[in-house]
């Protein structure tokens, strides 16, 4: 599936549609997609576009990567085994999601 902006308008709409999502198959989740929708920060995603143009009629915020509902799915998807899939998603995004992902397994055991 693409677009965590799909999941839900709250964490817990958030968390209960990602536990659905894995009962019936879903294998991953790409969180950000294309525009900022208030999930996850985004890499520009149009290569016809240079950056800077796709900054200015695409902003989003600079000091967020994930968002409460970012984390709520990240938390949900790695709760019932369906993968973060990290494409489109801005660095810091990408760095919001690594660091959730280890306070969850600090000693990145596998279970």
């Amino acid at each position: 599936m693409e677009g965590g902006f799909h999941l839900g308008h709250d964490e817990q709409e958030v968390r209960d549609n990602v536990a659905q999502l894995a009962q019936r198959g879903v294998a991953y989740i790409t969180v950000a997609h294309l525009f900022w929708r208030g999930v996850a920060t985004n890499a520009p995603a149009l290569p016809f576009m240079p950056d800077w143009l796709y900054g200015l009629l695409f902003p989003q915020p600079q000091q967020v990567g994930l968002s409460p509902l970012g984390r709520a799915a990240v938390n949900a998807m790695v709760d019932h085994g369906i993968l973060v899939d990290v494409t489109h998603m801005s660095e810091r995004a990408m760095m919001d999601t690594l660091e959730l992902l280890d306070e969850r397994d600090p000693r990145r055991q596998v279970p």
